[in-house]
């Protein structure tokens, strides 16, 4: 009981942190712009409806997990920028990495591609405010990083894709194992 009670406080002191915050603007990122009305409001009443054999409430689930893992970089503002133009770019070349996780990794070199201009990109408009804000220079800019014994080191654009990309896109292809083997096992197959 004592453990539940701790859980609720943490959950509730994170939701009080969220509330402050300007929450992302997900109604921008080309595959889940339905989801939204034109004022950028959230169709609740619609979280159900199935797209692409999915509901839009798993859509939803793994954009934002994904945005989790990666928004433990050096610019949140830049990873969040850096994440809506690849999904929208992957998207629009039919790699739905979100709907079909596997696509993303079918097509690694591509989205290593795609995740490599648009950091460029997030670099040029980014850069300069996060050196003011970090009192550092904009050279040093870059969201490819690793966690070390030293802190966070400058890492190579793979590592940063296969780690911060692929563990949250890997995340729903093990629980579809997983939930299969269930169901194999339940039939006696």
């Amino acid at each position: 009981m004592v453990y539940q009670e701790f859980v609720y406080d943490v959950v509730k002191n994170l939701c009080e942190i969220g509330r402050k915050r300007d929450p992302p603007s997900l109604y921008s990122v080309e595959p889940l712009k339905f989801y939204f009305t034109s004022d950028g409001k959230l169709k609740r009443n619609e979280l159900d409806e199935i797209d692409d054999g999915l509901t839009r409430r798993e859509i939803l689930a793994r954009y934002i997990l994904l945005n989790i893992v990666l928004d433990q970089g050096p610019d949140m503002g830049g990873v969040g920028i850096l994440l809506k133009n690849v999904v929208t770019d992957l998207y629009g070349s039919n790699i739905k990495m979100l709907h079909r996780p596997l696509d993303f990794f079918r097509e690694l070199e591509f989205s290593i591609d795609h995740v490599v201009t648009r950091h460029e990109q997030v670099r040029q408009l980014r850069a300069n405010t996060w050196a003011a804000d970090n009192n550092t220079y904009s050279s040093k800019y870059n969201l490819f990083f690793a966690q070390s014994q030293s802190g966070l080191v400058s890492t190579q654009v793979l590592d940063y894709v296969i780690h911060r990309w692929g563990v949250p896109l890997s995340v729903p292809l093990l629980l579809e194992k997983k939930i299969r083997g269930k169901e194999k096992n339940r039939f006696n197959l």
